[in-house]
């Protein structure tokens, strides 16, 4: 909306004369594509207009991704025109059919064609946008519009979602908004609030607080988010000003890779005045009876999943693109060694290479020291590493998957790109919901000691494009699809 519409976007419905937000979000909710609309106009007419302006940069070269996977959307979306829009676009579509379609349709008989594929089990994924307009009319400017002019208007919406993404990207500390309200005082409940701390609010963890912050606001406490940025110093005030801020307990993700001595630094942190939970890391020697509580992804048990599927595939000469100074390079590395010697897989010199930071050049030549050694298949640590290395291989004439199958450990990126990448895909909201709840457990104790628990979950392997495995590939994860909702604005 580049000019003020003749009609403001105002139109008269039921309630008077009232504005209709129309959006296209993520399977997060976040807001990719807002738009208005008049009170009375109908939903299905603006569905183009949203689709036309969904525009999502890739984080490397190559033209902005305007093709999602799959569009969820309610019954009022439901019409030949978006299907046949859809279907054309190669765009799945998780639309439930109106019982008035499907009466016609049976009506008329054979000539009424086949119902319309419809997965109920997916469809259930599109609440995140009714979720997401609960969060939109938290402002009151919103939910009610006092503005004129349409572009004004838009501008609170368009900003509201800059907002969201603000809060899912930035690395600013905050108390999250949208929690309850303290109980009242008599009725015995206990609102806390509890510090979460991890290396970075932008990569990998966003989906760990998620988990984490479900399940501390259906318990109806707060949350206190802090980001380290994978510094020590950093890490320690942090810390230190959580426990002043009063928090009753506290969720860590610390920089064990960064200590010489990280089992010291964890025996440490028993002496830490409140109960605390470590998320996806795991103490590196603990003696038998350490207290120590965690829940992680069991990065060991993924990379096998990675190496057994390509060894079932034919291949036995893997590669290995890793990482150094991670949390999890010392961890993956050696699952891979583990793997390999388990599968028989025929490791040969210089095909695995692990480095701090990969550039073009390096992944450049790693390549082509593969295609030269006949290795037939390459796990990387990193699916935006994965991607890359897809890019030069068909740079030098090495085809994806034919000539190299490519396997990405973590799927952040793995499915945006032009081949989707198969990818290990690590449990991380589920991580960040059991650590919680560990905590839980312990900040609603009897007195007596609680419980220590010691948890890794294992990932799971969503198959796609890059290692040529025939079979349609496992279910994506919600956030891989968008969904399309409006809303009406008195």
């Amino acid at each position: 909306m580049l000019a003020e519409p003749a009609d403001h976007a105002l139109g008269r419905s039921r309630g008077g004369l009232s504005t209709k937000i129309h959006q296209l979000v993520d399977g997060h909710g976040r807001p990719l594509v807002v738009l208005l609309g008049p009170g009375q106009g109908g939903d299905s007419p603006m569905f183009p207009h949203l689709m036309a302006r969904l525009s999502i940069a890739r984080p490397g070269p190559g033209r902005p991704r305007t093709r999602p996977e799959r569009v969820r959307a309610d019954k009022a979306y439901s019409s030949r025109a978006i299907r046949r829009h859809l279907r054309e676009r190669r765009i799945i579509a998780v639309i439930p059919e109106p019982s008035d379609q499907q009466g016609h349709r049976k009506r008329r008989g054979s000539r009424g064609g086949r119902p319309p594929a419809f997965d109920p089990v997916d469809y259930r994924n599109r609440n995140v946008v009714e979720c997401g307009f609960c969060h939109v009319k938290q402002w009151r400017g919103l939910a009610t519009r006092y503005d004129k002019l349409a572009l004004t208007f838009r501008g609170g919406a368009v900003l509201k979602a800059i907002v969201t993404w603000l809060r899912a990207l930035g690395d600013t500390p905050y108390v999250t908004p949208g929690t309850p309200e303290p109980p009242a005082a008599g009725t015995g409940a206990v609102r806390r609030l509890v510090g979460v701390l991890v290396p970075s609010t932008t990569y990998y963890y966003p989906r760990v607080v998620d988990g984490i912050e479900r399940v501390l606001r259906d318990a109806g406490h707060g949350v206190v988010l802090a980001c380290s940025q994978y510094d020590l110093g950093v890490e320690r005030d942090e810390l230190r000003a959580m426990l002043a801020s009063g928090v009753s307990g506290l969720l860590l993700v610390p920089n064990l890779h960064l200590l010489e001595d990280p089992q010291a630094h964890l025996d440490r942190l028993r002496e830490l005045p409140v109960p605390y939970v470590l998320a996806e890391r795991v103490p590196p020697a603990p003696d038998p009876d350490d207290p120590t509580s965690y829940v992680a992804t069991d990065h060991v048990g993924g990379v096998h999943l990675a190496l057994r599927h390509l060894h079932r595939l034919g291949h036995r000469r893997i590669g290995l693109l890793g990482r150094e100074r991670t949390g999890t390079s010392e961890i993956i590395a050696a699952g891979f060694d583990r793997a390999a010697a388990r599968l028989g897989i025929d490791v040969v010199e210089g095909a695995v290479a692990r480095r701090e930071v990969w550039d073009t050049a390096g992944i450049a030549a790693y390549a082509a020291h593969c295609a030269d050694a006949g290795v037939s298949a390459v796990f990387c640590h990193g699916d935006r590493d994965a991607a890359a290395l897809v890019v030069e291989a068909r740079r030098q004439g090495v085809s994806v998957p034919g000539d190299l199958a490519v396997v990405a450990y973590d799927d952040e990126v793995a499915e945006v790109g032009d081949l989707p990448l198969t990818a290990v895909s690590p449990p991380k909201t589920e991580v960040g919901a059991l650590a919680a709840q560990l905590l839980l457990s312990q900040l609603g104790g009897t007195g007596a000691a609680p419980l220590t628990h010691r948890t890794q979950i294992l990932p799971r392997l969503v198959v796609r494009a890059s290692c040529g495995a025939a079979g349609r590939p496992a279910a994506p994860r919600a956030s891989e699809h968008v969904t399309i909702d409006r809303q009406g604005v008195l």
